[in-house]
Formats: structure tokens, C-alpha cells, sequence
């Protein structure tokens, strides 16, 4: 057996009675004795209903005597071995197949077709596990962004920390190119350690995101199967190092160009605005790659996921590559000094700034850009991908828009009189050290903004879904609360008269507001009738779906609730269900038909009007036109799918058996009485096979299920926002280590531990809410762009959680506190001797 429903003891008799020989009036079944249990059985694709069938392994003799089938006589034949995994000796064995059937049983005559039913099971779970995947690597790429950004902001500290010592390796003769060797070598050692202890730690994180899966879908009765390889440990270990290795060598090149003489000197590097040859290259760079994703957009096939994305990026790279050229233009073109509404301004304090801010204020303009008017946009799908650049970018234009404004801020602060009365010297001291070093506070700002603008468009996604989903309980259930469900195999064959139906003691059908009976079957669908076509020919044309036929009951109970309906034929939604109910001419469609479903090649699904033509699953011959008059809210699809039409058109055209039955119970019955009520009716039921559920519980739970796996990702980018917060303490440990003279000079100047205690946490608090407060700012319009083009169309309210947000940003900065408080206490127990003592 193949089944676990029934239960029957080794060596037990087992009475087989096939349906045939019923028919033709055997009462009397073939008795055979169970072995074993044989587990489970895969699922044969196209055979609807097979879940709730019991299969059986026996002898093929005994087969043919339960099926009333002659002896040689088959329905199926299952072949393997051949190395049928290969699609072209699959394809060309399907061929000589057919053609062996067709000669031996005239197959051509019949509905006879080859599926390659393992090779389809194994893409059906590849493709589910690609989309978890896909999911975590969209998400998972902001991490890595961050962590990139921390590599360097480490190894320039590490420069600065050690640029004496540069500067003498200079002086003696070492070469750029021998220095930048030294720091790649030095950080290749570190990167291969790094990178090691990261795949296995990533195994580890990989596991308990795996026994998160296995709890969120025990309820489902489903196993989720922790699994690893070698090839994806090596994988993981070869990619974290060569994009370490990369981000090395790019911070070795500009480490490298340092100035001998300041650098002996211990001077502060100048940063003037010196545009060279250099710019030029980078802009060249940059003007390649928007190239290089221009041709991909001909070369990727027209269905590609890649195509959004790389559009975007041929705008965000020419935007970057413009830049340069841009500045060397205004450098030229500016004079060196200039006054403006009687303000005098230096070009090379201002320049940076301004192509800071037009920079920014371009990337945000082409990630923010209609469809309407950026055409080629409109014509790509946005899909996970598209999401990668839009947000790093985005996130990048909010950190130059800072890096910007944040010394005006800054200095306001500082010449605050409120402020330098109550702290003193502290505010304008602390906040000089991250004015001092743009690049390195740049890095810090951006590693934050990343890790909080990922956790807070996934939580605002959450939320919006949370909130859009609220109506779902009423979509799936309208005003029926019960749902009963048999199958095909098995259909609900109940009398006509409900009070003759098997019903639980001390109850009937008078205590129902409403009972209806639906019935079930499969068929084909066309856009147009179709004479001159073989029947081979429209079968391979036609689409599959199911029907559902709908009584009185049904429609004059109001049915399920609509998002559109044909206004000039009912005017509310209980009227159109009456409409159906009453002409096997109208139909009503559910949403997820009427989106993916293209009419006459438009992509735009199907629109209320539309004539669809319906064939018999199983005789092509027999069709029946239908006009759509209404298509079902998204809800619905929780508990009834499919096209709705009148119950003597489903059962007569296309063999529709009853296999729902809909209960309507009194608004007074509680969650729980409803729970014991479906318990007291399957039980009753139990000759037909009935289940029944109580569709409001089954619709949480699945919203739960969602809302938990929702958790699982929230709790993997969370993670990755603790790593970059623990990546600060890091750098607050350098800089602490760094600016010891530093400290040590203000404690000689009169400033007590508490300043100095309070001057480092001001600075923290100063770097991390700008990167804190970028990345939600960011984050809540990446958002709302969501919203506009998935949501707002559906009806829903642009939902933020904002006390979801607020924990987040206040449990980062208690985090920042706790991770930094040991290396800023270690500044403030500095002892000025001690600092200011000079060690060679």
C-alpha cells in the first residue's frame, strides 16, 4: 500500500471490487491477503485526485480480473532506465514509442500521450527551491553589499593606522606596485581564514534557517530536509573569497597613491579636487558596463527575469560614468573662487558636494521614473532581480544626499548656543573626527543604511501583505462558513431532498441558512470556436482548467464576493451569481484564470466580456460558449478556484460530479462550536467520504504559514544586520586604538572621562542614526513604489509598521551601544602621560 488512511494488519484479507464489473452486476470482489507497506507512490502529473486514492502493488493477472479488463490490456505503461534524463534520447524514444503503439493498438485514435513524469517532478522542485533561493540571494545581496563596504573601510583604517611606516617603505625605494602587492597578499591570508570560517558558519545558519522551514510546515504535514554538499561549501568558500580578494585589490590601488612626505610626516591626507587621467579611465569603466548590460538586453531570451535589471543598470552606470566628466568640466569651467547672493565659495570645497548632489538626485530620478515615460522600462516585467540595483542605488543616492549636507548639519549643531551651553566643547569635538574622514563615515553610513533599508522593505512587504490579506477570511468563505470536500474518484452522490442526507444526531438541515452542492470536473478552453482543426490540433491549442457548476443555493446566498462584475446585466454582486445560476450562457472566473489566461495574444489576461469556449476534458467534440460576466477577489481561490457556471451545463456538457458542498451556519456559532460541528459532520458523512472544514481556520492558517516564513527571512537579515553592527565595534576599536594621541591631548587639555565617554557616543550616535535614519527614509519609498505597482490596483491601503520599525532602529542602536562600549570605555580610562608618551 501506498496509503496510510487505511489501516489493515499483515496477512488480513482485502476484498477488491473494480468499478466495470459492478456496473455489468458482480457483487462479489476478489479477495486478496495484504503484504506490506510498499510507502509512498509519486503522483502521476495530469491525473487529478490521485492523492486520496489508496494504490496497490499485486499481480497483474489479478489486475485484470479486478478491472474487468481483457487480458493484455492496458491504460498506462511506465518506462525507465535508458538514461531517459536526457531530453534528446527522451524525444526521440517518445517518437519511436508512439509510433510502436500506434502500429500495435491504433493509439492515434485515442487520447494517448508520453510524459516525462520524473524528469517533471525533479523540475517542479528545482523551480520551488530556486524561488526560495532566489528570494534569499535578492535580500541576501544587500548583506554582502554591506560586508564589502566594511572589507574596506577596515583595510583603509589599516593604511591610515600604519602610513608612517608606508611612508619609510617609500622613501626606501618600494614601488606602488610592490606595496599594493604587500596589502593584497597580507589580505589574502586574511580573506582565506575569513572566508573558511564563513562557509561554515554559513552551513550553520543554513541549518537553522532549514529547522525554521521544518517547524513552519509541520503543520502541514509536509518534511523539510536539511541537505548539504561539498560542492556548495566549496562554492560558498570561492565566492566569498574572490569577491574579498577583488574588494583587497581595489583598496590596495588607492591606498597605494599616498603622499611620501605627509605620510612620514603623519599629515592629515589633502584632499583636494585634482581631476587626472584616472577619472577618465573610471568613467570609461563605468560607460562599459552600461554598454555590456545594453547588450545583454539582446541577447537574454525575451521571457529572461535579467531583463529589468540590466535596463536599470544601463542607466545607473551611465549616470556614475557621467559624473566624472562632468566634474572635470566644472573644474575647468569654474573659477577657483566665487561669489554667489555675496557669499564667497572655494570650487574645491564645493565641487565634490555638487556632483554629490546632482549625482544622487539622478539616481533617485531614473529609479523613480514612470512607465509612461521611460518606455523600454514598461516593456520588461520588474522582477526579484530588478530589486538588487534599484536598491543599492537607491541607498547609495541617499548616502551621497548625506555625506552632502551632513557638515552643514553638523556645524549648525556645533554653534548651537543651547547646545554648547549645556555640553561644552563635547558636540563640536566629537563630530569633527567623522567631518574629518568622509570616506570611512560614508562606508559606515552606507553599511547601515543597507542592512536596515533590507529589514524594512521586507517588513514593510509583511505588513502590506498582512493588511491586503485581512479580507482573505471573507473572500474565501462570502457567507458560507463550512466547507465539505470529496473528489472526483469519490463524488458526493447525496439525495436531492438535504433532509434525507445522514446527519449528525440532534442535528438537520433546518439549522443551516443555506446548503449548496457544487460539482467538479476538468475541461479544455479556446478562444474560438474551431471546425477545420484536427482533434489533435485543438487539444494541443486548448488550455486546461476546471469548472464548478453552482445551483439556486448558491447564487441566492450571494455566492463569493466579486472584485468586478458586468454592471449592465446585475447591479450587485448577488444578482450577476443569480444571473449565472439561471443561464449556461455567463460564467464567473476566479483572479488567478483571469490574470494568466491571454486572449488572442493579449498579455492583459481576460476582461469581462471576454467569450471563452469550453470543451468536454475528454471529447473535444462537445463545447460551449461562455461569455465572462464577473471574476472573483484573490480570497476566494483559499477554498473555491475555477470558472462558475450553471450546475446543468457543468453536469451535461462536462461531467461535472458533486464534490463541494458549501454550509451557511448562524452568525451566533462560535470559531469553536463551528470546529466541533465539522468534526460531527465528517463523522456523519463518513460513507461518502466527506471532509470538512471550517474555512476561516484553514485561511489563518495559511496566512500564518506566510506570515512565518515572512519571520524566517526577517530573522536571516537580522543576523545580517547584528554581523555589520559587530563589524563597527571592529572599526571603533581601530579608531580608538588610532586617535589614542588624540585623546590623550584632550584629556591634557581639561576634558574629564564623562566628556570623553560622552564625545565618542555622540560620534557613534552621529554615524549610525544617519546611516539608521537613510536606510528607513530609503526604504519606506522603495516601498511605496511596491505599493504603487502591486497594490494600489488591487484596492489595498499603503501600510507601514511603524512600531516594527521603531524596535528595529532602537534594538540597532542598543546593539551599537552594547558591541562599542568596551572600546569606548577603554578611551575614556586613557591617562594623558600615557598617551601623549612618544614610543618608537
Amino acid at each position: 500500500w501506498s496509503n496510510e488512511m487505511l489501516i489493515v494488519d499483515e496477512n488480513e484479507n482485502v476484498s477488491f471490487l473494480g468499478v466495470i464489473p459492478y456496473l455489468f452486476g458482480t457483487s462479489e470482489g476478489l479477495k486478496l491477503s495484504y503484504a506490506g507497506d510498499v510507502g509512498d507512490l509519486p503522483k502521476l502529473f495530469d491525473q487529478p485526485g490521485t492523492d486520496e486514492l489508496f494504490f496497490v502493488s499485486l499481480n497483474m493477472t489479478d489486475a485484470e480480473e479486478i478491472a474487468g479488463s481483457t487480458s493484455g490490456e492496458r491504460t498506462s505503461v511506465v518506462i525507465t532506465g535508458f538514461d531517459l534524463g536526457n531530453e534528446t534520447k527522451f524525444s526521440q524514444l517518445e517518437l519511436e514509442f508512439i509510433d510502436w503503439m500506434d502500429d500495435k493498438a491504433k493509439a492515434g485514435l485515442y487520447d494517448v500521450s508520453v510524459r516525462d513524469i520524473k524528469t517533471s517532478i525533479i523540475e517542479s522542485s528545482e523551480s520551488a527551491s530556486e524561488n526560495v533561493a532566489g528570494f534569499f540571494l535578492v535580500f541576501g545581496s544587500f548583506t554582502v553589499v554591506a560586508g564589502i563596504l566594511l572589507v574596506i573601510n577596515i583595510f583603509v583604517m589599516l593604511a591610515e593606522e600604519r602610513k608612517s611606516s608606508m611612508g619609510m617603505l617609500r622613501a626606501l625605494g618600494m614601488q606602488r606596485p610592490e606595496m599594493r602587492a604587500m596589502f593584497v597578499f597580507e589580505g589574502s591570508l586574511l580573506s582565506i581564514i575569513s572566508s573558511a570560517i564563513g562557509s561554515l558558519v554559513g552551513i550553520f545558519v543554513a541549518f537553522l534557517i532549514s529547522l525554521g522551514f521544518k517547524i513552519t510546515f509541520s503543520s502541514l504535514n509536509s518534511d523539510f530536509v536539511f541537505y548539504w554538499s561539498y560542492s556548495s561549501l566549496i562554492a560558498g568558500f570561492a565566492i566569498g573569497f574572490i569577491i574579498t580578494w577583488v574588494t583587497l585589490w581595489l583598496t590596495s590601488w588607492r591606498n597605494s597613491r599616498l603622499n611620501v612626505v605627509a605620510a612620514l610626516r603623519d599629515l592629515p591626507t589633502n584632499n583636494n579636487s585634482t581631476f587626472s587621467w584616472l577619472w577618465i579611465l573610471v568613467s570609461l569603466g563605468l560607460f562599459s558596463g552600461s554598454i555590456f548590460f545594453g547588450i545583454l538586453l539582446f541577447i537574454l531570451d525575451s521571457e529572461s527575469e535579467m531583463l529589468h535589471a540590466s535596463w536599470m543598470m544601463v542607466g545607473y552606470l551611465t549616470i556614475l560614468g557621467t559624473m566624472p566628466i562632468l566634474g572635470i568640466l566644472l573644474h575647468y569651467f569654474v573659477k577657483p573662487r566665487f561669489k554667489i547672493f555675496n557669499f564667497n565659495f572655494s570650487r574645491d570645497s564645493i565641487l565634490p558636494k555638487v556632483l554629490m548632489t546632482i549625482c544622487a538626485v539622478s539616481l533617485l530620478l531614473w529609479t523613480s521614473i514612470p512607465e509612461s515615460i521611460d518606455t523600454v522600462r514598461g516593456s520588461y516585467e520588474e522582477t526579484r532581480y530588478s530589486f538588487i540595483p534599484l536598491g543599492i542605488f537607491s541607498v547609495a543616492a541617499g548616502v551621497l544626499i548625506l555625506t552632502s549636507i551632513a557638515p552643514m548639519i553638523a556645524r549648525i549643531l556645533g554653534r548651537s548656543g543651547i547646545l554648547v551651553k549645556q555640553f561644552g566643547p563635547v558636540i563640536s569635538t566629537a563630530l569633527a573626527y567623522p567631518l574629518s574622514k568622509p570616506l570611512r563615515s560614508s562606508l559606515v553610513v552606507g553599511m547601515f543604511s543597507l542592512t536596515i533599508f533590507s529589514v524594512v522593505v521586507l517588513a514593510g512587504f509583511s505588513a502590506q501583505f498582512e493588511t491586503y490579506s485581512n479580507s482573505f477570511v471573507d473572500d474565501a468563505q462570502g457567507e458560507f462558513e463550512l466547507l465539505g470536500t470529496g473528489s472526483l474518484e469519490r463524488p458526493l452522490d447525496l439525495e436531492s431532498d438535504v433532509e434525507n442526507w445522514p446527519w449528525p444526531e440532534n442535528h438537520s438541515g433546518n439549522e443551516f441558512d443555506a446548503i449548496s452542492l457544487l460539482h467538479f470536473n476538468y475541461v479544455r478552453i479556446s478562444d474560438q470556436v474551431d471546425e477545420q482543426s484536427t482533434y489533435k490540433e485543438l487539444k494541443n491549442n486548448a488550455s486546461r482548467y476546471y469548472i464548478r457548476g453552482i445551483d439556486e443555493n448558491f447564487a441566492n446566498h450571494g455566492g463569493l464576493p466579486l472584485v468586478a462584475w458586468d454592471e449592465s446585466l446585475a447591479k450587485s454582486e448577488k444578482e450577476i451569481w443569480q444571473l449565472v445560476s439561471e443561464n449556461e450562457i455567463f460564467v464567473i472566473v476566479d483572479s488567478a484564470f483571469a490574470m494568466t489566461y491571454n486572449m488572442d495574444e493579449n498579455e492583459n489576461g481576460i476582461q469581462l466580456g471576454d467569450v471563452l469556449v469550453l470543451h468536454n476534458y475528454n471529447n473535444m467534440a462537445i463545447e460551449k460558449e461562455v461569455i465572462v460576466v464577473g471574476v472573483l477577489k484573490e480570497g476566494s481561490l483559499l477554498s473555491l478556484g475555477g470558472i462558475f457556471a450553471q450546475d446543468d451545463l457543468a453536469i451535461q456538457y462536462f461531467g461535472a460530479e458533486p464534490t463541494r458542498i458549501m454550509f451557511s451556519i448562524p452568525d451566533d456559532k462560535t470559531i469553536d462550536e463551528m470546529k466541533d460541528l465539522s468534526k460531527e459532520l465528517e463523522t456523519s458523512f463518513v460513507d461518502y467520504g466527506m471532509q470538512v472544514y471550517v474555512i476561516e481556520e484553514e485561511v489563518i492558517e495559511i496566512q500564518s504559514l506566510i506570515f512565518a516564513i515572512f519571520s524566517i527571512f526577517k530573522a536571516f537579515l537580522a543576523l545580517g544586520l547584528i554581523v555589520g553592527i559587530a563589524g563597527l565595534g571592529v572599526v571603533t576599536m581601530r579608531s580608538v586604538s588610532e586617535r589614542q594621541h588624540q585623546t590623550g591631548v584632550l584629556r591634557a587639555l581639561g576634558f574629564e572621562k564623562r566628556m570623553i565617554l560622552f564625545g565618542y557616543l555622540l560620534e557613534l550616535t552621529w554615524i549610525s542614526l544617519l546611516g539608521m535614519i537613510n536606510g528607513v527614509l530609503i526604504a519606506i519609498l522603495f516601498h511605496y513604489q511596491l505599493y504603487r505597482v502591486f497594490w494600489s490596483e488591487q484596492g489595498a491601503i499603503f501600510t507601514m509598521p511603524w512600531a516594527e520599525i521603531s524596535l528595529f532602529v532602537f534594538g540597532a542602536f542598543l546593539l551599537v551601544l552594547l558591541f562599542t562600549a568596551l572600546p569606548i570605555r577603554k578611551a575614556s580610562q586613557i591617562h594623558p602621560a600615557e598617551a601623549l608618551r612618544q614610543i618608537v
